[in-house]
């Protein structure tokens, strides 16, 4: 069964940007269709790789501006998955379910992520009035 990512008001984080920028990596992670070819997956997973990256540099910097009290545990997080994303990313995308496996992969770190961390670290920017 392919999967989808689809945006709605439960992943807003209520900041326009990075709100923006999760629809972002949503719309690459969606661009992973199973008939590709190995060639185009890895240039989409490339994509995602360098957006993802330039991602985490904005909210980690918003997070230090902030002074938020969690943000050595978020930025374990973001480097956990770059290094899978880099782990990932050396392994064969032969096959349907491979590309499959790693879409599900994102969607599960990505949903859960938003919906969890980046939403406790915009609770807290909210309660400080930034």
């Amino acid at each position: 069964m392919p999967i989808q990512f689809v945006w709605d008001k439960s992943y807003s984080v209520g900041h326009a940007l990075l709100d923006s920028q999760h629809q972002g990596m949503f719309e690459r992670a969606n661009a992973l269709k199973e008939d590709l070819t190995e060639k185009q997956v890895r240039k989409i997973v490339m994509e995602l790789y360098r957006y993802t990256r330039e991602h985490f540099k904005e909210e980690e910097k918003m997070m230090q501006e902030t002074g938020y009290p969690k943000r050595k545990d978020h930025i374990r997080l973001h480097n956990e998955l770059i290094t899978r994303l880099n782990d990932v990313s050396n392994q064969p995308f032969d096959s349907r379910e491979a590309i499959w496996v790693f879409k599900k992969f994102v969607y599960d770190w990505l949903t859960e992520h938003i919906l969890y961390q980046d939403k406790d670290y915009f609770q807290f920017r909210q309660n400080r009035k930034f």
